[in-house]
């Protein structure tokens, strides 16, 4: 079965280096079985859109706005991205959660107006200090996330659970811990009414070569920093 390997570029990189970083993620990706997605910043979404256009890379994007056209200054429209040939877009990473103070009222917002156009790619996941209840952190954030979503309609969404202990700090979680997290995710959106068929569970959060192997269990990852070393990427991509 095919996996889901999502790279996020985040804003690590300036326009040039993003199209240069694009072009050696096409020399490298065709071979690779599984789903390839690139997220670039903004400045370069549709720069890199044509540099993967006849790749087998799909294109998604960083954030979304919380509504339709309008008079929303600085922020971009699910429509827009569609037109530019994204496929899948994050909505409420860990970084805009802290940086931007969004919140899961807003991210629910962003879902909704994302759903009938583009597939999310919704993060939830714990900080260290709330370690020891977990469970409850992440029930509540699929709870209000995902908050008046018709299950009828939906079609995919993509759950990236994303320890906020773990990222950008070399740690992650281990084998068992990663088994834990992804049956409970599971377990929870089907007690929930959704179909296993609906829905993907991955993992973010300082994904490397040498650990990716001890979290086999996910459909997937979300990665950052990695994501920035091609061959790395790759190593990561054709062996899971």
């Amino acid at each position: 079965m095919k996996k889901i390997i999502i790279a996020n570029w985040k804003m690590k990189l300036n326009y040039s280096d993003t199209l240069k970083l694009a072009k050696q993620f096409v020399a490298l990706s065709s071979k690779t079985k599984n789903e390839i997605v690139v997220c670039p910043d903004f400045s370069a979404l549709a720069e890199v859109g044509k540099v993967i256009k006849k790749s087998r890379l799909i294109l998604g994007a960083q954030d979304v706005a919380a509504f339709n056209l309008g008079a929303y200054t600085g922020e971009v429209s699910a429509l827009s991205l569609k037109q530019l040939d994204c496929r899948y877009v994050i909505i409420g990473h860990s970084e805009r959660r802290q940086y931007n103070k969004e919140d899961d009222a807003l991210i629910n917002l962003k879902i909704k107006t994302a759903l009938p156009l583009l597939i999310p790619i919704l993060c939830i996941g714990e900080k260290l200090s709330d370690r020891k209840r977990w469970k409850q952190v992440l029930k509540k954030q699929i709870d209000l996330d995902l908050k008046g979503v018709e299950k009828g309609k939906l079609k995919s969404i993509i759950i990236a659970y994303e320890p906020i202990w773990a990222i950008g700090t070399g740690q992650t979680v281990s084998a068992q811990e990663a088994k834990e997290a992804y049956n409970f995710i599971v377990a929870y959106l089907l007690s929930l009414g959704y179909s296993q068929k609906q829905f993907q569970v991955i993992y973010g959060g300082s994904v490397d070569p040498k650990n990716a192997g001890q979290l086999s269990v996910f459909a997937g990852f979300l990665i950052g920093g990695t994501s920035l070393k091609p061959k790395d990427f790759f190593m990561i991509a054709n062996n899971f």
